[in-house]
């Protein structure tokens, strides 16, 4: 839509009208859609405040016959004075009292405008069309306004022109325009200072006669009404908008607010444009009629309307209406002039001034309201105490949950210090007498204000859910900040009274801080308290609820807990007698879980273990609780040795719960949440003593693993050891499952394996009786018994791939802590030969092997033969193998052999000639090293200031490192200098290779391509460096020097 389609538009006077959306579409310019803010948010009131107070300052008895034709105000010191025009030339001041201590005439007509300019201190006035200066103290005329000697000046302009009206800059600097009557012209003047007078800068052509005008932007613009149309004006250099916006209804009022131009034509509704025409952001304005004057104090709007008379004032910031003041004022011709602290609205019959209402009965008025935004931007904008600040959110919170917004009210509470003692008397059900005596009922409680609403059960259950998190909020955090706000400055009093020796002022200090503590205590415990009751009465219930509402299934998600046991542990301020009383009576059925976790926090554990007990027995009944978990729960943590629970107590315990359930209750003493932990004998013994049913638990094993991983002492590593040795064997005598004899074994030979403390060799004698070969085979392997493993693979598991393997594995290695009877640890090699030695009972002390073993040892000899050749050393595998072995059987393992020796010498040859040459290559750098030397005698001369080297220390350049490449001179000279001449010489070098390459740049060798510039090296004798050159000398020796060289 058009800006001008937006303005010419039908005033919108039903609500259907009014609920029409506006078209989406743009005009050429790319202008967005302007949108009315005029609508309202659900369950709110318009927003309606008494901004401004009215005094009525003049009236039409006052008057006695004078019309008044224009108004204007002016700050004069700490005066703030108001000026009237009347229709018979007169110019009046008004003190406060409505009187006219001052009053001149001006003319024989009426006075058309007035406008006062503070840093000038002038009043300009507009009177039978001409301008007129005057000092606002005593309405004298300025000279210059009647001068017409002063070159250029308006007084000149004034007996020639008749001026229609006139406009100023609100900032510097001040420009003055004006119109011409029946002509379409205007005038641009500047103000001369040294003059006193405005002086014409340029004269302006415009398109039709202007009906209004305001500057706005930063003084350089000019809004233009006419007629029909408006349009804006650069007045830099005379040109406007293309095209002109029509409107319809009559002439467009204006006025500028800040940068922006505020337009308006026979509608309700005005628009903010910025200096292209364009619609600003910042909303529009809606009028309850067309708007005949209007001026802005503060971030109000203040506007005559026509119709009615009255005057509404529109908040800039909320873009709304906030007031309506019926002044009197009549409903065809009004003026508005704003001053510093108060606005006059003026008829021609009735003056009345408008001044602020105070900013605390302003907030009130929009707290009760319901407008709490607005009311804390206003607070905010007055920069309020701390103090304040929380009175207005208490405020707020209250008046919030008389209108069912509770999300913003309990939100509000949080901001607050409010007592939540006193926000729990909008709940008579969460009340307790004996904690929440200071908070009286009221009149009025959550109940009587929600039974007005349409769902009353709904909005009482989003009450308490909200409540719910300010609770929970002001236990976790809010408590503790408050508290140590007020704590703090009085510690610090404390201890400066202390340090004095002030002993009795620090002591009522010290009370003062006992009193904080003990009055956040008791609000805690009213909070804990209603908590509990709200989770257990009605969270509990509202969750079962299926039919949720979204905001209800949006406040449940956002609840704080939904345990019980997240509010009670580790420690609550619960009334411990009430909160009992109400879990066993006042909830629909006994909460005896509730209650055993509320006297567990409260440190009585036995009280809580004698209720879970009676559960598991069945003497106390709760639907899916047996009292079991939370027994095993509290006895793993608690600590018999502090005195916090009687040892007899916790044996008796600890005894049903295991045999309630052993795999669970074993938890009790493998928790490692108890500090210190129980004394590992006794726990073995009460143990020891308990039969358990079920075959697969193992409740000493379990412990004992615990004790294990958890002590360094190897007494229990032992008891382990045996522990899981006994159990498989008690298993395999038991005939019991296969899959549990398995993992029975399988968790022996882990513990075998990674176990650190136990004793290997008595746990080896141990084993030994039994048929567990491949557990032998492990504490063999620790100890470092290798022949012992080979030949429990070899003679007892017929495992050959095994002990292959091993040897292939452990070669190297010694997995024990202890050393065996092999000695240092074998390698491979000596492991492989050992095996083969078994192979062919070629062992001393062996017993000879019968003819079975002795089939499997040829298989196992053939296959490490065969698989393993080449760690063996063939010769002495020859000397071993019997001369009775057929050749064919050994055919295999002498091709494989042969075949690795033949490789094995050609590898050591090939190393052996790069040896060689590596050494000759190192030799021919060694010689060349040694080529390279230099001689110095007594005739031997520094390069840089010639004098004799003599004992003194140096630095030389070989001819191949240095600057100049023997390419380009050939010179076997070493470059000697003092070691204190050494960076003259690098940095003459540096200068040398920098000219040769300008030389390069300037005479380039035709024969050569031109890819890049050449660095021409040319040597330089040492007693040139004595002298300083020019550049053209350095140049000329070069070419010289080139010349010399052939180049």
């Amino acid at each position: 839509m058009r800006v001008s389609q937006f303005l010419s538009g039908r005033r919108r006077t039903t609500a259907a009208a009014t609920s029409r959306s506006p078209s989406s579409a743009a005009d050429a310019k790319g202008m967005s859609t302007p949108r009315r803010t005029t609508s309202k948010s659900p369950g709110r009131a318009p927003l309606k405040v008494d901004v401004f107070r009215q005094k009525e300052l003049v009236t039409k008895e006052m008057l006695k016959g004078l019309k008044i034709s224009a108004v204007a105000s002016a700050v004069l010191g700490d005066e703030e004075r108001v000026y009237l025009g009347t229709a018979s030339g007169y110019l009046v001041v008004v003190d406060d009292n409505g009187k006219f201590p001052i009053k001149t005439r001006i003319g024989a007509k009426a006075v058309e405008q007035l406008e006062y300019i503070h840093d000038l201190k002038i009043l300009v006035a507009l009177c039978d069309g001409r301008l007129t200066y005057h000092n606002p103290g005593t309405l004298r005329k300025i000279n210059s306004c009647k001068d017409p000697g002063i070159p250029n000046s308006l007084a000149g302009w004034n007996q020639t022109a008749k001026i229609g009206m006139f406009c100023v800059m609100r900032g510097k600097p001040y420009d003055l325009c004006c119109s011409v009557k029946r002509a379409k012209k205007l005038m641009i003047a500047m103000w001369d200072e040294s003059k006193r007078a405005y002086l014409r800068d340029q004269e302006l052509t415009v398109p039709d006669h202007v009906l209004r005008m305001e500057w706005f932007g930063r003084s350089e613009y000019l809004g233009l009404g006419f007629r029909s149309r408006y349009t804006i004006l650069y007045a830099p250099d005379g040109k406007t908008l293309d095209p002109e916006v029509p409107v319809e209804g009559g002439a467009v009022m204006m006025h500028s607010v800040g940068k922006d131009l505020l337009v308006s034509a026979a509608m309700d509704v005005g628009i903010f444009l910025r200096t292209n025409g364009h619609p600003a952001n910042r909303g529009n304005v809606s009028f309850g009629g067309a708007p005949l004057a209007c001026a802005h104090l503060g971030d109000f709007l203040i506007a005559v309307v026509a119709g009615s008379g009255a005057v509404e004032v529109t908040s800039l910031l909320e873009h709304r209406a906030v007031q309506s003041i019926e002044t009197g004022a009549g409903p065809e011709t009004a003026f508005v002039a704003a001053g510093k602290s108060r606005a006059w609205v003026a008829s021609p019959d009735h003056v009345a001034a408008l001044s602020f209402a105070p900013v605390s009965s302003q907030v009130q008025q929009m707290v009760r309201a319901g407008h709490v935004s607005a009311a804390e931007r206003l607070l905010a904008k007055h920069k309020p105490s701390e103090a304040e600040r929380s009175e207005f959110h208490r405020n707020a919170g209250w008046a919030l949950v008389t209108k069912l917004r509770f999300d913003e009210a309990f939100q509000h509470f949080a901001r607050s210090r409010v007592d939540p003692r006193k926000v729990l008397k909008f709940f008579p059900e969460l009340k307790s007498k004996s904690l929440l005596a200071a908070a009286d009922e009221g009149k009025h409680g959550i109940h009587s204000i929600v039974s007005k609403s349409e769902d009353p059960e709904t909005n009482l259950e989003l009450a308490r859910l909200h409540l719910f998190r300010y609770l929970w909020h002001y236990r976790q955090y809010r408590s503790s900040r408050l508290t140590d706000r007020a704590v703090k400055p009085l510690k610090a009093e404390y201890q400066r009274l202390k340090d004095g020796d002030m002993l009795e002022e620090a002591m009522k200090v010290k009370e003062e801080i006992d009193k904080i503590k003990a009055l956040d205590r008791e609000k805690l415990a009213a909070v804990d308290t209603a908590l509990l009751v709200l989770h257990v009465k009605f969270a509990r219930k509202f969750k079962a609820l299926k039919d949720l509402s979204e905001a209800q299934q949006d406040v449940l998600e956002s609840l704080p807990f939904t345990s019980l046991r997240e509010l009670l542990l580790p420690a609550n301020s619960c009334a411990l007698q009430e909160c009992v009383e109400y879990l066993q009576k006042g909830a629909e059925s006994p909460q005896e879980t509730d209650t055993a976790l509320l006297y567990q926090s409260k440190r009585m554990f036995a009280k809580a273990l004698e209720i879970w007990h009676d559960l598991s027995k069945g003497e106390r009944v709760e639907k899916g609780e047996d009292g079991i978990q939370p027994t095993i729960e509290l006895l793993s943590a608690v600590n018999i040795d502090g005195g916090e629970l009687d040892p007899e107590t916790f044996w008796e315990h600890a005894r049903w719960v295991l045999i309630a359930s052993p795999r669970e209750g074993i938890r009790v003493f493998t928790s490692s949440k108890r500090t210190p932990p129980l004394d590992p004998d006794q726990v073995l013994e009460f143990l020891q003593g308990i039969n358990v049913m079920d075959e697969k638990v193992d409740l000493t094993g379990i412990y004992l693993k615990f004790v294990a991983e958890n002590t360094e002492n190897a007494r229990f590593h032992d008891m382990y050891a045996y522990q899981l040795y006994s159990r498989y064997k008690s298993l395999v005598e038991g005939k019991v499952s296969d899959m549990l004899i398995r993992s029975a074994r399988m968790e022996l030979r882990t513990f075998l394996k990674t176990g650190t403390r136990f004793d290997l060799q008595h746990m080896l004698e141990t084993i030994s009786k039994s048929n567990l070969y491949e557990e032998m085979v492990i504490l063999y392997a620790r100890l470092g018994l290798h022949k012992s493993v080979l030949q429990t693979y070899v003679h007892d598991l017929k495992d050959f791939n095994g002990a292959e393997k091993y040897c292939l594995d452990t070669g190297g290695v010694n997995e024990g802590e202890q050393v065996g009877t092999s000695g240092d640890n074998p390698g491979p090699a000596e492991l492989l030969n050992l095996l083969l030695r078994i192979y062919l009972k070629n062992i001393d002390g062996d017993a000879p092997l019968d003819s079975e073993q002795s089939v499997q040892s040829q298989y196992g000899l053939y296959q490490l033969l065969a698989n393993c050749s080449e760690y063996l050393d063939p010769i002495e595998t020859l000397k071993l193998i019997p001369e009775e072995m057929p050749l064919d059987t050994l055919s295999s393992y002498l091709e494989t052999v042969m075949r690795a020796c033949v490789s094995k010498r050609r590898n050591a040859q090939i190393v052996s000639k790069l040896v060689r040459a590596e050494r000759l290559q190192t030799k021919l750098q060694h010689l060349e090293a040694k080529r390279k030397y230099f001689t110095i005698d007594t005739k031997t001369e520094c390069a840089v200031c010639h004098k004799k080297i003599g004992d003194s220390y140096f630095s030389a350049y070989p001819p191949k490192t240095s600057l100049f490449p023997e390419q380009a001179f050939k010179s076997s000279h070493w470059t000697i200098v003092h070691k204190g001449c050494s960076r003259k010489f690098q940095a003459s070098m540096r200068n040398d290779m920098k000219s040769a390459n300008e030389i390069q740049m300037l005479w380039p060798n035709p024969s050569q391509p031109k890819v890049r510039p050449r660095v021409i090296p040319v040597s330089v004798e040492p007693k040139q460096l004595k002298k300083k050159h020019s550049r053209k000398q350095m140049v000329k020796g070069y070419i010289d020097a080139l010349g010399a060289a052939g180049i």
